[in-house]
């Protein structure tokens, strides 16, 4: 809602330091989970014409800020890649969505 409502108001948009982690130990869903809501936030962007860039925070779980602060014990993989540089349904979803423009 708030990213139509900015778009509309003129203003051009960007998403930063984008990822999205568990916040328990993994249960099967989460990259399912994960590729939807990546996805989503892709669509979002690329339908709304005001996006000018969407900015992940790091390329794959091996390097990812969220498992050097203790805050986040047990938490992590938020990336598109993971720890062996791997492709998750993230990647692909995304893929998809701009495959389609």
């Amino acid at each position: 809602e708030n990213f139509r409502r900015f778009g509309e108001s003129g203003f051009k948009l960007a998403i930063t330091e984008l990822d999205v982690f568990h916040r328990k130990p993994q249960e099967e869903d989460f990259l399912e989970e994960q590729a939807d809501l990546y996805g989503n936030l892709f669509n979002i962007a690329v339908d709304s014409k005001r996006f000018t860039s969407i900015c992940t925070w790091g390329l794959y779980d091996g390097q990812t800020w969220v498992t050097s602060w203790p805050d986040f014990a047990g938490k992590g993989e938020p990336l598109l890649f993971d720890s062996n540089y791997k492709s998750k349904p993230a990647f692909h979803r995304i893929r998809s969505v701009l495959s389609r423009k």
